[in-house]
């Protein structure tokens, strides 16, 4: 699946139509309507920023619609919060907010991202708007975390298969050098040596199989080399 990409660095003008609106009225995105995925690069910040970020953005003038979904949300309250997240064990949900929010939160942490645009039909378009618009109701949204399987790069590479089926082919050639997922992961802790620690100790020997193309995109980056030589066949 071949797609544009842009730099971030540009004004929005749309505002934003609720989730629970947009479900309420059926809403069928126009002809301008983008889905585009957003990858934010690593940051030492916290432990929990090393790795990157993903969300989606859709984006549709015509219906004066700019949505993030999001399915990194997690609530700091939670007892024994780093603990539980070296751990693998939080609840995360999906969240959606007003991109130009979105912006605005990440250029105060100093962080860079890029927008991918997907080059997919428009029923696919709104077969991705529709399943987020549904996965985003507050009996759907929770869902329980784990570090390698189900996370915030996982949960959109999901919603790509679901929507799109068998139709679109992943060239696996970055994972070519056949690494575990404790190996992915300490390519982004040099700077963490608590967190690393802390999560060879809770998770153990399971980290130590070797991850294959489709769980590499478990992180992020591997999540946006993926789409960048994925095809669709239509």
């Amino acid at each position: 699946m071949s797609f544009t990409y842009r730099l971030v660095f540009f004004v929005a003008s749309c505002f934003i139509l609720n989730p629970c609106q947009a479900k309420a009225l059926n809403i069928q995105l126009s002809d301008e309507a983008e889905v585009i995925v957003l990858i934010l690069d690593p940051t030492q910040v916290e432990l929990y920023s090393a790795f990157g970020h993903s969300a989606f953005r859709v984006s549709d003038p015509a219906n004066r619609i700019d949505l993030v979904f999001n399915y990194g949300i997690f609530d700091f309250d939670q007892p024994n919060f780093y603990l539980n997240f070296t751990k693998g064990k939080l609840y995360y949900k999906l969240g959606t907010g007003n991109y130009e929010n979105y912006k605005r939160y990440y250029f105060r942490e100093d962080r860079s991202w890029r927008e991918h645009v997907l080059n997919i039909n428009q029923a696919d378009k709104q077969a991705i708007f529709d399943f987020l618009i549904n996965n985003a109701k507050p009996e759907n949204a929770n869902y329980y975390y784990n570090y390698c399987y189900d996370n915030c790069a996982t949960r959109m590479r999901d919603v790509i298969d679901l929507t799109l089926g068998d139709r679109i082919q992943y060239d696996y050639s970055y994972a070519s050098d056949s690494l575990s997922f404790r190996d992915l992961m300490d390519k982004y802790l040099t700077y963490q040596p608590w967190g690393d620690l802390g999560i060879d100790i809770c998770l153990g020997a399971e980290i130590d199989e070797t991850a294959d193309g489709f769980h590499y995109q478990y992180m992020p980056l591997y999540l946006e080399e993926a789409l960048k030589t994925a095809k669709l066949i239509t």
